[in-house]
């Protein structure tokens, strides 16, 4: 809804094509549209594969895509063909790193919350820890945070918690579970999963490596990995040796270590001491870089994402551009060369 109203501020007539599986929630979507805008003004087109693809083959100005980035490949691609201009928030593997000289509890409570918003559900979610210092001691601080957050451990039971999207999206999160287990993976605390309901439990997962499907692909479940490092040129190192993420997420009170991590690491947006609430600022910009999006949207940013700047000169007298019209004769050479000279001089 956010893209669909910061296009409509910007001048533009949109159709609306949401996904398959949140019926209900375009249900909502629609009601609200419809009885806010004329047809021809805000449209919106419900439907499967064949519908985007339809929606895809048309001559569009500009198309806003949320979701993976294998699906924005094609989403540009079949934009290319119209060289239609697009905006891609894809999301990726966002870094959650913990400094030492942090407050570990106060971090571990924020942590859980970003990650368990609509249980990990989301494009800026905290996709997997990098812990200086004791990853243990850091691990306990989660597990308090989550049952802090939810006393409730009855997944099932719990209204506080979400279920997954669909069943295939629960069993994609079990496969990326059992292969990390099955590579040593330990499961901290968590780990249940029930495919009938939906529920895959909040999970703390350590001693994982890089040839894991977990550390591979954005998770976007409730399975978190940590991981130690010892120092922050491992910490730098092992960021830059990924795609570049959506968000990244830094805890610590040293200033020069968040300097560092800042200006030697590539991310679409940076939250200090806190998970998400990056995004929610009305001044911010929102997007990606690489991998994980293209284009900037939310507040302003957004209205000249969906806009056309367009440079407007006019012309009421002549201010001497005509020297500069041929024929370039020894009268304006030595005019040129005399400014050229006193230019220099200021050097």
């Amino acid at each position: 809804m956010y893209p669909v109203l910061t296009a409509f501020g910007a001048g533009n007539t949109c159709i609306l094509k949401p996904s398959e599986f949140t019926p209900a929630t375009n249900k909502i979507c629609r009601n609200i549209i419809e009885d806010v805008f004329a047809p021809e003004e805000i449209a919106v087109c419900e439907g499967g594969i064949d519908v985007a693809q339809y929606l895809l083959n048309m001559e569009f100005d500009h198309i806003f895509f949320t979701g993976s980035t294998k699906v924005g490949k094609i989403v540009m691609e079949k934009a290319a063909v119209n060289l239609s201009s697009v905006s891609l928030e894809l999301g990726g593997k966002s870094p959650v790193v913990v400094d030492e000289k942090c407050d570990a509890r106060a971090a571990a409570q924020k942590i859980a919350w970003g990650k368990l918003v609509n249980s990990g559900q989301t494009c800026i979610a905290p996709d997997y820890l990098l812990v200086k210092g004791d990853i243990d001691k850091f691990a306990t601080c989660m597990i308090e945070a989550i049952k802090k957050l939810y006393p409730e451990e009855n997944w099932k039971e719990n209204k506080n918690y979400s279920t997954i999207i669909t069943t295939k999206h629960t069993e994609r999160l079990k496969a990326m579970l059992d292969d990390a287990t099955s590579k040593g993976a330990k499961v901290y605390y968590g780990g249940q999963i029930d495919i009938d309901s939906r529920i895959v439990a909040p999970t703390i997962l350590t001693e994982v490596s890089n040839g894991m499907t977990i550390m591979q692909e954005e998770i976007f479940g409730p399975l978190l990995p940590l991981l130690k490092c010892d120092n922050t040129e491992e910490v730098i190192q092992y960021i830059n040796g990924q795609e570049h993420a959506l968000s990244m997420y830094i805890f610590s009170r040293d200033k020069d270590f968040i300097r560092s991590l800042s200006n030697q690491t590539y991310s679409g947006g940076i939250c200090i001491n806190d998970t998400l609430i990056h995004a929610g600022h009305p001044r911010l910009p929102l997007g990606g870089v690489g991998k994980s999006g293209i284009g900037k949207y939310h507040g302003r940013y957004g209205f000249e994402e969906f806009s056309h700047l367009r440079s407007v000169v006019k012309r009421n007298f002549d201010p001497g551009t005509t020297f500069f019209y041929p024929p370039y004769n020894i009268k304006k050479e030595g005019i040129v060369s005399a400014l050229l000279k006193n230019f220099s001089k200021l050097f």
